[in-house]
């Protein structure tokens, strides 16, 4: 029987009645977005259980609603630095609200704005200086900016234009001044418009769409040119532009009508270093799943048809089963009674068991996992009352789902991520009635390193950008005192750090920091004694979602180990010495102490016991028995237990002779 990837709290044994199921579906853009009763049907929920996540305590909080505007997207974000993550929700009541984990609103919201909100919030350090904005787009067509206490941030509010609903800021660095440019869209007609962090536009823009732009940005750098290229749909055509608004070889794509309301998602389905656009769309009434090359081009085995009506769920990756890094990628749309949620391998052919029946679909998935390593793909339907649903690899639903919510999700997404730090996944998700709930799975360990998708637009940038990679180059050796890890740096634009984790022998691996270590070296002065530790290192990006781990690295630190060649820290071929070791000068055959930064560079024997304490200079050795020794300096990199950096380390060998 496999593994829970997810643990539910069974509330009710057996199957229930027969309920009757309404089925929302929101309007085309081009009608404004308003809210249609698509079906009415009777038939049980589910073949299993009736189950549902466990609460957290004091929620599901509510929200005000307009009767034919209804919200969408929630964000889980640290707001204030504490560490735990605030849940923030706006309305079509005109408000924006931000609770901490335990339902209180913090101090300075919520917040009335002018306009209907519909939008996701984007949340990011504006200024690289550790305070975080907030952004929102409401149906104004002005895009809103607030500081974690509710206050105002100036430039800001901007107009974008347009009445649009369904589109959310997107945040990014895209001149490399460490300073988050904003990118918006609204409709009609069709815009879109970029800003500096102080509300002073972006050069090259705004730029004009052939139709109407109803879906939020995409920002990476696609062609692995090292400047980042824009990506916005309009309801025709699939445009992508450098930082600068021009328009890039191979682009604009024009698909027909019918695109709406899907994110364009970013990934490099086939590892050639360059992303794939995925976009889901129903060019000229035909649903399709489109896979294009940076360059305009079709991927190998895309488009692929999907038997729907309007498909507003975003195209997400994800890795499932044992070999997660093998991106799959999901979609759905507008089907009721029959399979309308389909998995695709990276070459475009069907995984087996998909596509599976969720029921009427305008949410975009999520993909993540817990406990023992496996993952799962978790989508909610638009049916009232809803359900959240959960897929193994093979399209077999995880025990326990589906999970009743209360009410129909519309275009949306569910966020998955450790709000509290007590190692526990919560899940939240606002509802077409205005309910904001926020589950937790109780007894069931949660791995955010195994996270591939969480949240509506991948990140709380909104780039719809899978990323970061996992960091290469992970290797262990000896501290002085502990574990001396080293990897290298990443290579995307946005990395804020990197956190370590390890296990002992057996068990799982725990995070040995509270924040992300913003170097690439890391001294575990904790692992002694002789003991094997696994070790592995994740990236982290700046819009706060945490990327795959590198591979595991075992290391016992009363070996002696003897440092690649390429590396700074080199070994170098060993030097003969007969009495005097001379350590730290200009003509010194052992080259290394010369930082001075070292307080306790020593000389260690063949079984790694230091001997003893070296000296800048001739150091006298007469007295150490002939054989093999190692010089050896302390690491440089961050401690455990301190945020200084410590002094460059060194391993060399030398052979001592009478």
């Amino acid at each position: 029987m496999k593994s829970f990837v997810l643990m539910v709290l069974i509330v009710l044994a057996g199957r229930i009645p027969a309920l009757r199921q309404s089925a929302w579906r929101t309007g085309d853009a081009r009608a404004g977005g308003t809210l249609e009763r698509e079906a009415v049907s009777t038939g049980a929920l589910s073949q299993s259980d009736s189950v549902t996540l466990v609460p957290m305590p004091n929620w599901p909080r509510h929200v005000g609603v307009n009767p034919n505007y209804r919200p969408s997207g929630v964000t889980l974000a640290d707001v204030n630095n504490d560490d735990t993550l605030e849940i923030i929700v706006g309305s079509t009541d005109n408000s924006l609200h931000v609770w901490n984990y335990r339902g209180d609103e913090l101090p300075g919201w919520p917040k009335t704005l002018p306009g209907m909100i519909q939008s996701k919030a984007a949340v990011g350090d504006l200024y690289g200086d550790g305070a975080m904005v907030l952004f929102v787009t409401a149906r104004n067509g002005y895009v809103y900016a607030f500081k974690s206490d509710g206050g105002a941030v100036p430039g800001w509010p901007q107009n974008a234009g347009g009445t649009g609903g369904f589109v959310s800021p997107t945040l990014f660095d895209l001149d490399g001044n460490d300073t988050l440019e904003v990118i918006a869209v609204q409709y009609p007609p069709g815009t879109v418009s970029v800003w500096h962090a102080d509300g002073t536009p972006y050069p090259g823009w705004p730029k004009s769409t052939d139709y109407l732009a109803v879906a939020t940005a995409s920002v990476a750098d696609v062609d692995g040119d090292g400047v980042p290229e824009i990506c916005v749909p309009s309801y025709r055509t699939l445009y992508l532009w450098d930082k600068d608004g021009n328009d890039k070889p191979g682009w604009p794509q024009n698909l027909g009508d019918g695109a709406s309301y899907s994110q364009p998602e970013l990934y490099d389905v086939d590892g050639d270093g360059k992303l794939e656009i995925g976009f889901a769309s129903y060019p000229n009434g035909t649903p399709q799943v489109f896979m294009f090359r940076y360059d305009g081009t079709n991927q190998p085995g895309w488009p692929n048809a999907m038997l729907s009506a309007q498909p507003y769920v975003c195209p997400v990756a994800g890795g499932l089963g044992p070999d997660t890094a093998t991106l799959s990628i999901f979609s759905g749309g507008h089907l009721f009674g029959a399979p309308g949620f389909y998995g695709w391998h990276a070459n475009g052919s069907v995984m087996p068991g998909w596509p599976v029946q969720p029921d009427f679909l305008e949410c975009s998935p999520v993909v993540f996992g817990v406990e023992g390593g496996n993952r799962a793909v978790m989508i909610a339907s638009n049916t009232t009352p809803g359900n959240l649903y959960a897929y193994y690899e093979d399209g077999s639903p995880v025990p326990g789902f589906p999970v009743t919510t209360p009410d129909a999700a519309l275009p949306n997404s569910p966020a998955v991520a450790d709000v509290d730090l007590d190692n526990h996944a919560e899940i939240a998700l606002v509802t077409m009635d205005g309910s904001v709930s926020l589950w937790k799975i109780p007894d069931a360990r949660y791995h955010s390193e195994q996270t591939d998708w969480g949240t509506w637009f991948h990140d709380n940038w909104h780039t719809g950008w899978m990323h970061p990679q996992a960091p290469a180059g992970f290797a262990a050796g000896r501290g002085n005192p502990g574990v001396r890890l080293t990897w290298v740096a990443n290579p995307e634009p946005d990395i804020k750090g990197y956190f370590v984790y390890r296990v002992e022998q057996s068990g799982w691996f725990e995070k040995l920091t509270a924040r992300p270590i913003p170097g690439t070296t890391y001294l575990d002065s904790t692992a002694l004694g002789d003991t094997t530790r696994t070790y592995r290192v994740t990236a982290v990006i700046r819009a706060g979602f945490e990327g795959r781990p590198s591979a595991a690295v075992s290391f016992n630190p009363t070996g002696v180990e003897e440092l690649a060649s390429s590396e700074r820290r080199v070994a170098n071929e060993a030097s003969i010495v007969r009495g005097v070791l001379v350590f730290g000068t200009g003509h010194n055959p052992i080259p290394f102490g010369e930082s001075g930064l070292c307080p306790e560079p020593c000389l260690l024997d063949i079984s790694g016991r230091k001997v003893m304490e070296l000296a800048s200079g001739p150091n006298d050795v007469s007295r150490l028995a002939p054989g093999v020794y190692f010089v050896y300096e302390q690491a440089l990199g961050y401690s455990q237990h301190s945020d200084s950096p410590l002094a460059p380390s060194a391993v060399c060998k030398v052979v001592i002779q009478r």
